[in-house]
């Protein structure tokens, strides 16, 4: 809709982790996607730590809101988080889930070094099994949280002052390595569900 030769820069972030993710919420991060988005957008978002009572210790707010975003929650786990933390799923009270909810600092390390094993080795355990279809409905959930979310934020006015992708990181670290990929949709079609390092361990697949 706009050509200029000069041409015109814009600025987002495209790696960004919500309370859907292993690793930022057992860190304490309880903002959701949405909230990401509010915040890419220039709303004041309220950050960790948290009292007893959930009040923030601080908030934050963009002197200039984004361009674009792209809220990018780890593949692997994305199921796992909200089964631990839902009491109606099957798998909470399963030994990962309590250990989950009870000492935040060992499941961080300890579910983590799953995404450590090596590539052909690595793949789901409890709570998430064949037999519950891999935590699959709490991963669907999720998805569609995400979904959602990008759906919301997206400026579909002649404006287009804001641009929203649906993505997901594949979050492979065989032997510690980094090997992780975010991908990044263009529009709405996107899979079921995200493949994640447990679905296939190279990242050809």
């Amino acid at each position: 809709k706009s050509y200029r030769p000069e041409r015109q820069p814009f600025f987002g972030d495209l790696h960004v982790h919500t309370a859907l993710s292993l690793d930022a919420n057992l860190q304490g991060t309880r903002l959701r996607p949405v909230d990401s988005y509010r915040f890419a957008r220039g709303e004041r978002v309220d950050l960790p730590p948290y009292d007893s009572a959930g009040k923030a210790a601080r908030s934050l707010a963009l002197e200039r809101p984004l361009d674009f975003l792209a809220v990018s929650d780890h593949a692997e786990f994305l199921g796992l988080v909200t089964t631990c933390l839902t009491p109606s799923l099957p798998g909470y009270d399963s030994a990962t889930c309590v250990g989950y909810r009870s000492d935040p600092t060992v499941a961080f390390y300890s579910l983590n070094a799953r995404i450590g094993e090596l590539q052909g080795n690595a793949s789901y355990s409890e709570p998430c099994p064949a037999d519950n279809e891999y935590c699959g409905s709490a991963a669907l959930s999720a998805w569609n949280e995400i979904k959602q979310a990008a759906l919301g934020a997206q400026d579909t006015t002649d404006a287009c002052r804001f641009s929203s992708f649906v993505a997901y990181e594949w979050s492979a670290s065989p032997g510690t390595k980094n090997l992780h990929r975010n991908v990044i949709f263009r529009g709405q079609r996107v899979p079921p569900l995200p493949f994640g390092y447990f679905d296939g361990n190279q990242e050809e697949q």
